[in-house]
């Protein structure tokens, strides 16, 4: 396979995260005690969580790709300070543990590209992984869980965007990261009126509340009413993010 990186979230990210208890949306962290037999994957460690540690679920503004394919995610990160991944040539603990995952590669103009996407098991990613890095058109691959569809990571070629190629003057190694799309800026979403500190819940079986395009109005509903095909009887199942 290619050389390659798992990028974990940066550790300025994880850490305004823990000061302030807002996410990337302006939303109220959640706080989550890792139980046993349960997905926690740390997006700053890229480590599972142990049964007891204290995790916080947020939306992440993802920083590749931009343009048309941008989106926010959901994610987990430990509540105590944890190392940053910085692992070259291996698949994250992360992705590996995970039931199911989506591969999803873009070109150098943050296009996705769809011929090369895959769902499989974690634990059997690398046939996947290294038909996208292999493919010159490729510049960086976000790695999904496949059901919820929330980022575990982002992979490059070479370590931390570089690609190691050889020439008329030997071995070396060039930048892989696209120039930006200069028309697009991330939105930021404001804090919502009173929305300060941590939300404390006991487990992940109330399920995340869904993400809204920033600035898409909420339309009412009638008390009494049920979404359509609703089905009220229907218990929740657990998310793995």
């Amino acid at each position: 396979m290619t050389a390659f990186h798992c990028i974990a979230i940066e550790t300025e990210t994880a850490a305004r995260f823990r000061a302030t208890g807002l996410d990337d949306r302006g939303n109220p962290l959640r706080r989550i005690i890792a139980m046993p037999g349960g997905g926690y994957p740390c997006r700053h460690c890229l480590r599972l969580a142990r049964p007891g540690e204290a995790m916080l679920l947020g939306s992440y503004d993802l920083p590749k790709p931009l343009g048309i394919y941008w989106t926010p995610s959901p994610i987990l990160l430990h509540e105590a300070e944890c190392p940053r991944s910085d692992a070259a040539d291996e698949i994250a603990p992360i992705v590996r543990a995970n039931p199911l995952v989506s591969v999803r590669a873009y070109d150098g103009e943050h296009q996705c590209l769809y011929d090369l996407g895959h769902v499989c098991a974690g634990a059997e990613i690398d046939a996947s992984l290294a038909r996208a890095l292999d493919d010159p058109r490729t510049a960086f691959v976000n790695i999904h869980t496949a059901r919820p569809g929330c980022l575990l990571v982002r992979v490059e070629r070479g370590r931390g965007g570089q690609r190691l190629v050889e020439d008329e003057s030997g071995l070396r190694l060039i930048s892989t990261d696209p120039e930006p799309v200069a028309s697009f800026r991330a939105p930021r979403a404001r804090p919502r009126t009173g929305a300060v500190g941590i939300e404390t819940v006991a487990s992940l079986d109330r399920a995340p509340t869904s993400l809204t395009r920033p600035g898409t109005p909420r339309r009412p509903r009638r008390r009494g009413t049920r979404r359509p095909g609703a089905d009220s009887s229907s218990p929740r199942g657990r998310p793995v993010l």
